[in-house]
Formats: C-alpha cells, sequence, structure tokens
C-alpha cells in the first residue's frame, strides 16, 4: 500500500526545504526514503491577498522585537555581581 504525506500551507522562502527547492529555485534536499517523490502544488504569490494573512507573524515578530528590548534594558540597567566563592561550593557534591 502506497502512503503519502501532505503539508498544506503558504510557505515563505526559508520555510520549507522542499518548496525552496522546486519554487523559489533554492537549495537542495534528500527525499525521504519512505517518501521518495516529492510534487508541490499551487501558485507563487507576490504578497499576501489581505492583511489578514499576516496579522499572527507580525504579532510575533513584534513580541520578539519587545521581548529583545525589554532584555537589552535590563541588562542595562542590572548589575550583576557574581560572588567566586559561593560559585566555587556550588556543584561540588
Amino acid at each position: 500500500p502506497a502512503t503519502i504525506r501532505i503539508e498544506q500551507g503558504t510557505f515563505a522562502e526559508g520555510d520549507n526545504v522542499f518548496v525552496d527547492k522546486l519554487v523559489f529555485k533554492k537549495g537542495d534536499f534528500e527525499p525521504l526514503k519512505s517518501y521518495p517523490f516529492t510534487v508541490v502544488l499551487g501558485e507563487k504569490k507576490k504578497g499576501p491577498e489581505s492583511y489578514h494573512e499576516i496579522i499572527p507573524q507580525l504579532i510575533r515578530d513584534y513580541q520578539n522585537h519587545l521581548d529583545a528590548l525589554w532584555t537589552e534594558r535590563l541588562r542595562a540597567s542590572a548589575k550583576v555581581e557574581i560572588n567566586q566563592e559561593v560559585l566555587k561550593t556550588v556543584n561540588n557534591h
């Protein structure tokens, strides 16, 4: 019995090695032994059809930006001191 594997979705360059090679003509991949044939169906879009398509990615990117900014400010405002004598006793069991 033949088995197939299907991945549905919208893929940007770098999201999927198979799509990168077959659609964007970049990179390479080794076919999976259990799935030796790879077919990509669909259309290549220049951009999203609606802003609704990018809202989740936009939220993730903005959250990552805020986290990086918070970490940077925290490191700039906090001073870290390491007590070497206490550090030497840690994990000396």
